[in-house]
């Protein structure tokens, strides 16, 4: 009897064994199943996140970029009208200060640039921009203010000096040529000799080119 309860209890043991073995072999099966379902359960959420986010995202680009374009064109318009206004300004202002300009002519050869400004500077004619040569009797000064160059035209000592000055804007000359004057007289004396309703600022003989090609003397006065 005891043989057989043994037996018995040997069975038992065997069956429990072999189902804690079938228990180990079933539960990663089950475990990689469920894993499995919630994976896919997963992935189409996650897609239409995405798609979600890119439709909002390019929504809100194109809206963006529509307003700083106007923007720009119109910073970029008044910046433009305000350098014309600039410009303008200073054109304005150049051109004043052109018109400000004396013209001195001499019929002998006038001082040279710095023993020039020294006698603007002892005749106290100040606000002088430039002095520009034009030859040697004739001399264009530009100043700041219009007083100056007043100041300048109505210089006694430059009017006994023999320098006759002028506004540019204001010089209204004419010439004229003479011909068949004896080449004996001088310009001084033509001078003397002339005589015409209009002030005569000067005299000047003119030269020709004889058979020789060489320049000389001729009749002719302008």
């Amino acid at each position: 009897m005891e043989s057989e309860e043994d037996e018995d209890g040997n069975d038992m043991e065997i069956l429990l064994n072999c189902e804690k073995d079938c228990d180990k072999f079933l539960d990663p099966k089950i475990t990689r199943v469920e894993i499995h379902k919630e994976s896919e359960e997963r992935t189409p959420e996650k897609r239409k996140e995405r798609e979600d986010d890119i439709n909002d995202d390019d929504d809100f680009i194109t809206v963006n970029r529509r307003k700083t374009k106007v923007l720009i064109r119109s910073n970029s318009a008044e910046s433009q009208n305000q350098l014309r206004v600039v410009s303008k300004k200073k054109d304005d202002e150049m051109n004043n200060l052109a018109n400000i300009e004396v013209c001195v002519t001499c019929l002998e050869n006038l001082p040279k640039q710095m023993a020039f400004a020294r006698i603007l500077r002892c005749e106290s004619i100040k606000n002088v921009i430039r002095i520009k040569y034009k030859s040697l009797n004739k001399v264009l000064i530009q100043f700041q203010e219009k007083e100056d160059a007043i100041k300048l035209m109505e210089c006694q000592k430059f009017i006994d000096m023999g320098w006759r000055c002028q506004l540019i804007n204001e010089m209204s000359l004419s010439y004229g040529v003479v011909k068949g004057v004896d080449l004996e007289l001088q310009e001084k004396d033509i001078m003397d000799i002339l005589e015409c309703n209009t002030e005569i600022v000067s005299v000047k003989r003119l030269r020709r080119v004889n058979s020789e090609n060489k320049w000389v003397d001729c009749e002719s006065i302008r």
